[in-house]
């Protein structure tokens, strides 16, 4: 555990650092913060992260395959297997194409997150907790994807729509699933007041009822590989997320002010919403969470936005409202390591010299 003591321990302490000198270090926390992270997926062994091995496999299996082969086999993916085989027939290694896979799935998020944060200790928390982090030690594809899904997040903001659509696409074809972030857009603009929020509980009480019966009528309109491959309903025990998303809601919905709310906070929150609902379903089934895992990469940007939203008089709320999410939620991520699930078995970190 202590890689991790040190990606979570050294980035604060260079933030109180800065406090103590007087100056607003939270940016260069931030950086910290990524570098190491960029470091530790790197540095990693095919043994820390489920789905590496597999990802090794393929690897060294698309030596003997031409780029035609490759687009035949793999053409919903194919960007995917055809920067393995570059990688391959440049350098022969597997941990290049770990290295290269960490660099474009985290310099995104350390860009959009350094340069839209509003609070760079709650943002590295919720990305620690909520935001897919053990994804990235093991799910290559993914994990590319969104990083590249996350660099639409300015065409997002200036309501740049043909971009937006290109930079999905093309993550598309690292990982279909991305397809799904194509309703961002929609949802992001959408605009509506505070009294929606009214409609929003009692619709997400019926989302929870029925998630059973919605989730088999959803499944039947996705590709049908999908659909033999994830048409299980199974409880998950995914219950957390939920309440913490539940928990954001509130925050979100009940403190700010209207005449304070912008596009940006409006989007954001919207985003939050998409994603409590699809968590209801992944109690159910664990693919769901896969889906979800782009959109929670939105809300470490939207709740340190809160405070500056709500009146002086709450602002004090808020203050108390960041400080015990931020301790709760790194407790909570040492806590896991510890007595977690650790499905993704990325727990404790392994370097590829152990």
């Amino acid at each position: 555990m202590l890689p991790y003591f040190i990606l979570v321990i050294l980035p604060f302490a260079v933030y109180v650092l800065g406090l103590v000198k007087g100056k607003k270090w939270d940016k260069k926390c931030l950086t910290l913060f990524f570098i190491i992270f960029i470091v530790l997926l790197s540095l990693r062994s095919i043994d820390c992260g489920v789905d590496l091995k597999n990802y090794n496999y393929i690897f060294n299996n698309l030596s003997t395959k031409s780029i035609s082969n490759i687009f035949n086999l793999y053409n919903r993916e194919f960007l995917f297997y055809a920067l393995n085989k570059i990688v391959y027939v440049l350098f022969s290694d597997f941990r290049v194409m770990i290295i290269i896979s960490a660099l474009i799935s985290i310099i995104p998020i350390l860009i959009v997150y350094k340069n839209e944060s509003k609070n760079m200790l709650l943002t590295l928390s919720l990305f620690l907790t909520i935001a897919p982090f053990s994804v990235f030690f093991s799910g290559l594809r993914q994990s590319l994807a969104i990083g590249i899904v996350f660099l639409s997040y300015p065409f997002l903001k200036k309501k740049k729509c043909i971009p937006f659509i290109i930079t999905v696409l093309i993550a598309s074809l690292f990982h279909k699933s991305s397809l799904v972030c194509l309703i961002i857009y929609p949802i992001y603009h959408f605009k509506h007041t505070k009294k929606i929020f009214y409609f929003f509980v009692p619709l997400l009480i019926i989302t929870w009822i029925f998630k059973n019966q919605l989730f088999s009528t959803i499944i039947q309109f996705v590709d049908p590989l999908y659909q033999e491959r994830y048409n299980i309903i199974e409880s998950t025990g995914a219950y957390g997320m939920l309440i913490l998303l539940l928990m954001l809601d509130l925050f979100c919905f009940i403190l700010p002010e209207k005449g304070q709310i912008d596009g940006d906070f409006n989007g954001l929150r919207n985003i939050l919403v998409l994603s409590t609902f699809i968590q209801c379903f992944a109690s159910i089934n664990p693919i769901v969470m896969r889906i979800n895992y782009y959109l929670l990469l939105f809300v470490p940007l939207l709740i340190p936005m809160v405070k500056y939203k709500c009146k002086k008089e709450n602002i004090k709320i808020t203050n108390l409202f960041e400080l015990f999410l931020t301790s709760f939620l790194i407790f909570y991520f040492f806590y896991n390591g510890y007595n977690g699930n650790d499905i993704l078995q990325i727990f404790p970190y392994i370097p590829f010299w152990r």
